[in-house]
């Protein structure tokens, strides 16, 4: 079974991976790849992307050198969730864009905002893995980061985006 399965598979079931067992990749590129077969498997389209460590001290959390995009569908937007849902669920503020208009290759930035809405929202993350978030409140060089909140129990009654 190849990566995106098992990843597919541990969404639906609510189960955790072993991470460098379970989960081969180790590339970037790679992981964009796995992103893409999901959506194909969900057999929905992105109705818009996030964008993630935008700071030089969240890539450092994750060992990168860059931001990175994930697509959001219109199944993940939500207007209430239940905590039996979740894995280990985390509540994060990102900003979403909302893709209005077909974005090609040839856009620059100013097209691309031209053809999104941008927008505040609440995503709600969950682990493939224990421990998957690392902790980061006992880390200095990150007091100006927003620490994420762990959702430990109840209800959240807000418009969210679903991961």
């Amino acid at each position: 079974m190849n990566d995106a399965q098992k990843l597919y598979d541990a969404r639906l079931k609510r189960t955790n991976l072993r991470p460098g067992q379970d989960i081969t990749t180790d590339t970037v590129e790679a992981a964009y790849e796995i992103q893409d077969e999901i959506l194909n498997m969900q057999n929905e389209s992105a109705a818009g992307y996030k964008i993630s460590m935008t700071s030089p001290e969240t890539q450092r959390l994750f060992d990168s050198s860059e931001p990175v995009f994930g697509p959001f569908t219109e199944s993940q937007i939500i207007s209430e969730m239940s905590l039996a849902d979740y894995n280990i669920p985390l509540a994060e503020l990102e900003l979403v864009f909302y893709v209005n208009e077909t974005l090609s290759l040839e856009d620059d930035a100013e097209n691309i905002l031209s053809k999104c809405t941008v927008a505040p929202a609440l995503e709600l993350p969950d682990g493939r893995y224990d421990d998957w978030f690392p902790n980061i409140s006992n880390t200095k060089s990150l007091q100006t980061v927003p620490l994420p909140v762990q959702l430990s129990s109840g209800k959240l009654n807000q418009r969210a985006m679903m991961s």
